[in-house]
């Protein structure tokens, strides 16, 4: 992702036979080769946002994090990669390529929950880049970059194809840059994967990493231990901008100062109640706050803190609506009580990240059957079998009949007992029948009430009847 550049802005790369991640200003002065005085031997890719470096280690097959000012080091801030070759975060993931287990990882941008099958990759990822609407990837065997969703939907395994063994991959508001390693040049294309440009720059010595701000493209050269750059459209090459490095493998380019317009984000569901078995659509939208004309573009990622189940996807793309946009996904809860329905926006290229929020009351069901009532003709009563869906009360009423108070400890049947009052005893002893109509109400354990009522003729066999009456 490009960013614009300010005075608080820095170029990074990793030190691939030291134990450091470098830095320097955007001038190419203050270089500083032991920035972070701590990352392991091995690490090939770097990436940073705006509270922390990330570099990738093909050697420990991890993804390492430090502080934005170079401290407190983790080796194995995400562990569990197979033999990563570049990481690239946004305003809600980290994302690696494994080149050998033939996938693009992602994880949360605390390191919780992980993925390292996020996507499947053809043959052998080498670079990974993301921006406010997809993410990409070379893949050096396939000759071919890739694109997905930033939910990992719309696979494109051979989005840009054929070109040279691809390996480091950048991308900015309007191109896509890769480095071609069989001709060691750097290439370029436009972000609908046209206009392809094999030779865009030409370096002197085998591009390595590479990376791209709102002025310059950025790569190091493994060789020479330099990092280089150029201007936007090739021109100005400079092959010394920095030097001294220790096999500089992977280059990112930040700023400590971005200039994003500010958003929010408001969540609404079509039914703030919801009983059990059932299903709402929640939407997000992500609103301007300040600084920006233009609809926030990219995904919103929803999350729960009770279970439940959204889809098609987890995360949605946004759909531009005047100066905001917004998108829409189905929750499917899976247990009842309160749950908080999340929104998170990552941001995008002009556009900060923001969250937002609803709260979803789930109550359990209160969908019961009734059986066909069994009759006792000796003692003219009746016996109602109920099927309920979980735990909860039975309450049977009703005209002429005892009431009948039944706690059911499960899902299950539950028998009710139809006994006559008086009067309904006096006609059952007169006449041999009875007709009784019976409410019966189901309270669900903290659910609401269900009411079914059914019209029951007792009978009561006489003396002298025949057993058939």
């Amino acid at each position: 992702m490009a960013l614009p550049a300010s005075a608080g802005a820095f170029v990074y790369w990793t030190n691939f036979n030291s134990s450091a991640i470098g830095r320097a200003d955007l001038d190419g002065t203050g270089v500083n080769q032991d920035f972070t005085n701590g990352s392991s031997t091995g690490a090939v890719s770097v990436a940073v946002d705006a509270a922390h470096v990330y570099w990738a280690n093909a050697v420990t097959n991890a993804i390492g994090r430090a502080n934005l000012d170079g401290s407190e080091p983790r080796q194995v801030f995400i562990g569990g990669a197979s033999e990563p070759e570049a990481v690239a975060v946004d305003g809600a993931h980290i994302y690696w390529a494994n080149f050998k287990a033939k996938s693009i990882g992602r994880a949360n941008l605390d390191g919780s929950n992980p993925e390292q099958g996020f996507i499947s990759v053809a043959h052998s990822p080498a670079g990974v880049a993301v921006d406010g609407a997809h993410i990409y990837w070379t893949d050096y065997e396939g000759d071919s970059i890739g694109r997905a969703n930033l939910d990992g939907t719309g696979v494109e395994q051979e989005f840009i194809a054929p070109v040279e063994p691809p390996e480091a991959l950048a991308v900015d508001s309007g191109h896509l840059y890769w480095v071609n390693a069989g001709k060691a040049t750097i290439a370029r294309a436009n972000l609908g994967g046209g206009d392809v440009e094999q030779n865009f720059i030409s370096p002197s010595s085998y591009p390595s990493g590479l990376a791209v701000d709102s002025g310059h493209v950025y790569w190091s050269l493994l060789f020479t231990g330099a990092i280089a750059r150029a201007s936007l459209d090739g021109s100005g090459i400079e092959e010394s901008f920095v030097t001294g490095a220790s096999s500089p493998t992977g280059v990112a380019v930040d700023s400590l100062h971005r200039e994003h317009a500010t958003t929010s984000v408001s969540v609404t569901c079509a039914a703030a109640k919801l009983v059990l078995p059932g299903s709402t659509s929640c939407t997000a939208v992500v609103a301007n706050s300040a600084g920006s004309a233009s609809a926030p573009t990219g995904t919103v990622a929803f999350s729960s803190n009770g279970a439940g189940t959204f889809g098609p996807t987890t995360s949605c793309s946004l759909v531009a609506s005047g100066a905001g946009a917004a998108c829409q996904l189905t929750y499917t809860p899976g247990a009842i009580g309160n749950q908080a329905i999340s929104a998170a926006y990552g941001g995008d290229l002009t556009h900060g990240s923001s969250n937002g929020g609803t709260a979803l009351l789930v109550k359990p069901s209160n969908v019961f059957a009734l059986a066909k009532p069994k009759l006792d003709r000796r003692r003219g009563t009746a016996t109602l079998t109920v099927t309920v869906p979980g735990s909860g009360r039975l309450v049977l009423k009703g005209s002429g009949v005892k009431r009948q108070t039944k706690r059911a400890k499960r899902s299950g049947k539950v028998s009710l007992a139809i006994r006559p009052q008086r009067k309904t005893s006096k006609k059952l002893k007169s006449t041999g029948s009875a007709k009784v109509w019976v409410k019966v109400t189901y309270i669900p354990t903290g659910g609401d009430p269900w009411t079914r009522t059914m019209k029951v003729l007792l009978r009561l066999r006489l003396s002298g009847s025949s057993a058939s009456a």
